[in-house]
C-alpha cells in the first residue's frame, strides 16, 4: 500500500470519529433537552388546567356569597281557592286606646297602625297582619281552613306569594300579641273574629310555600311544603 493510500484511510478514519463524535453530542443533548421541553410543556398544561380550576371555584364562591336581592310588595289582594275567598287588600288600622279596627264589608285589611309600610317578601324578617270581617262574603268560611289549604297573595308591584295554613289560636280581644309577634316560620296571619258573640279573635298563620313573577310566571320555591 502506498503512502497516499495510507493517508486516505487514515482521513477516512479521523471523518467517521469526527461524525460519531457528533452524534454522540447530539444525542447527549438530546436527552437533556428533550425532557426539558417535555416539562415545560407539561408545567405549562398544569398551569393552564390549575388557572381554569380556581377560575371556576372562585367564580363559584362569588355566587354563593352573592346575597339573592328578597323580593317585597305591598299586598293588593288575597285568595283561599278551596273556600272561594277572593278580596281586595286595603290599608286598615287598629287602635290600642280604643281597640277598634277600620272594617267594612268589601276589604280585607292590613295593619296599618302598628306598621305603617306593610308588606310581604321573601326574606321572611317580619310579619304581616292582615285581618277582616267574620261575615258571609268576607273571611267567615276561614273557619273551615284545614292545614295546608293555599292561601294566595298578589302584591302591587306584580308578584303572587303562595302560603299554605299551618296552625291558628284564638285569643281575647285584649290580647294584641298578634299584632306585633316575631316570625316563628308563619309570615303572614289572618285575624278574624270568633266565637257565639264574636267576642274573641281567630288568628290563623300561614307559612310561605313559594312567589312568582305574574307576568312571566317565573316561580321561587322559598320552603318546600313539608
Amino acid at each position: 500500500m502506498n503512502t497516499d493510500s495510507l493517508l486516505l484511510n487514515l482521513q477516512i478514519r479521523q471523518l467517521r470519529l469526527y461524525l460519531l463524535a457528533i452524534l454522540v453530542y447530539v444525542g447527549i443533548a438530546g436527552l437533556i433537552v428533550l425532557p426539558v421541553i417535555s416539562k415545560n410543556n407539561t408545567d405549562r398544561t398544569v398551569k393552564a388546567q390549575l388557572s381554569q380550576y380556581l377560575k371556576q371555584t372562585n367564580s363559584k364562591k362569588a355566587a354563593a356569597a352573592s346575597p339573592v336581592a328578597p323580593i317585597n310588595g305591598a299586598p293588593v289582594s288575597i285568595s283561599i281557592g278551596r273556600l272561594g275567598i277572593n278580596l281586595p287588600v286595603a290599608p286598615g288600622y287598629y287602635n290600642f286606646a280604643t281597640q277598634k279596627w277600620t272594617l267594612d264589608s268589601k276589604h280585607v285589611f292590613t295593619n296599618n297602625y302598628t306598621d305603617p309600610n306593610p308588606s310581604v317578601g321573601t326574606d321572611q324578617s317580619r310579619v304581616t297582619v292582615l285581618y277582616g270581617h267574620d261575615i258571609p262574603g268576607i273571611l267567615v268560611k276561614t273557619s273551615q281552613l284545614a292545614y295546608g289549604d293555599i292561601m294566595t297573595i298578589d302584591t302591587q308591584n306584580g308578584y303572587r306569594f303562595r302560603y299554605y295554613y299551618d296552625k291558628s289560636k284564638v285569643v281575647v280581644p285584649t290580647d294584641t300579641s298578634i299584632l306585633t309577634e316575631q316570625n316563628s316560620g308563619d309570615p303572614v296571619i289572618l285575624v278574624t273574629c270568633t266565637g257565639t258573640w264574636y267576642q274573641f279573635r281567630h288568628a290563623m298563620y300561614f307559612r310561605l310555600l313559594d312567589v312568582q313573577k305574574i307576568s312571566t310566571g317565573q316561580s321561587q320555591t322559598i320552603r318546600a311544603r313539608p
